[in-house]
């Protein structure tokens, strides 16, 4: 049976991108609305774990992001043989996509706080502060009058580098 592409990417790539974009989405969503302290987004009363990250994302959070950035190099690796070209790129794209998924993430549960803010967040309807975690830890840019990490430029390079990649590669197999 042959796999079926649109724009010569095999399908399960693209349903692991949307779907990847969409976990990202409802994460944050959950982690804003739901993971408090105190009444408090967590993420307001208590420092990150480890780097701009708290225990719930290492421990839950980034391993289902990439569980499903990932599932399409997991699948191929386990399924029929492929050349090792095929699996490169496959696991690339995991890469881009987990990227991506963090970088939805973080950024999306700043924009609930600002757009759709709980009753009790003191910082309700405002973007990221540079005194929150994920810009002072790593540093920040003033663009527009917008607080913007820079962590968030040091994903974006590999992210668009892959999935453009992606796109240009012919793909055998």
């Amino acid at each position: 049976m042959r796999e079926r592409k649109i724009l010569n990417i095999p399908l399960i790539h693209i349903s692991a991108i949307i779907i990847t974009v969409i976990a990202s989405i409802m994460l944050s969503n959950l982690e804003y609305n739901y993971i408090h302290a105190e009444g408090l987004p967590y993420r307001e009363v208590q420092p990150p774990t480890i780097g701009v990250f708290y225990y719930y994302h290492l421990g839950a959070i980034i391993p289902l992001i990439g569980l499903i950035a990932f599932f399409p190099f997991i699948y191929e690796a386990l399924g029929k043989e492929k050349p090792r070209e095929y699996l490169r790129m496959t696991l690339a794209l995991g890469l881009a996509s987990l990227f991506l998924g963090i970088l939805l993430q973080d950024s999306l549960w700043f924009a609930y706080r600002m757009l759709a803010p709980i009753d009790l967040d003191p910082f309700a309807h405002q973007w990221i502060r540079p005194s929150d975690y994920t810009a002072s830890m790593t540093g920040y840019v003033m663009i527009f009058g917008i607080t913007v990490p820079l962590w968030y430029f040091t994903l974006i390079p590999p992210i668009i580098a892959i999935y453009l990649a992606l796109l240009i590669t012919p793909r055998k197999g």
